[in-house]
């Protein structure tokens, strides 16, 4: 069981509870720093194929590399967010055992308003069984377009579009 304490006094707050083994998947060849001139030539294409083949409307920066993610079999997280500070202290706690089940779950001394929580389990036996299949977490890097290119691209598309039946 993990127990947290809700302070009095707060108005905002996040807690997240990682169960069973976490893995952490990443390029092991470093793949942004060692070809980055490779990306640089790359994003007008990647671009071009997002906006011009895919339709996507993004603008440049909204491209992003994945090259890490941190995956656990189980986790859960809650959040409070209120307009109001809380008067009293408080606590929540995340347990197993919810529903006659083994599965983790949420208990809150007293529910206060604006407090979510939620749950994401690989099996409801054993929470911390399984395979990390749960992303928790990202690392990755912004793709821009030099901005010499980015304005004729964006021409290039717009004329492309217009000329489409």
């Amino acid at each position: 069981m993990c127990r947290f304490k809700v302070r009095s006094q707060i108005n905002h707050g996040t807690a997240i509870v990682i169960m069973g083994q976490v893995r952490r998947y990443v390029d092991v060849a470093d793949v942004v720093r060692t070809q980055k001139h490779y990306f640089e030539a790359q994003a007008t294409e990647w671009y071009r194929h997002a906006k011009g083949e895919r339709n996507h409307n993004i603008e440049n920066g909204d491209l992003v590399l994945i090259t890490e993610c941190y995956k656990a079999p189980s986790w859960g997280y809650i959040n409070y967010q209120s307009e109001q500070r809380t008067t009293q202290a408080s606590w929540a706690a995340f347990q197993p055992g919810m529903a006659g089940k083994g599965v983790y779950g949420w208990v809150y001394e007293s529910p206060l308003v604006g407090l979510e929580s939620s749950q994401h389990q690989s099996t409801e036996e054993d929470p911390t069984a399984g395979p990390p299949d749960q992303c928790i977490g990202i690392r990755a890097y912004t793709i821009r377009c030099d901005p010499r290119a980015w304005k004729p691209l964006c021409k290039e598309l717009e004329a492309a579009r217009t000329l489409r039946p």
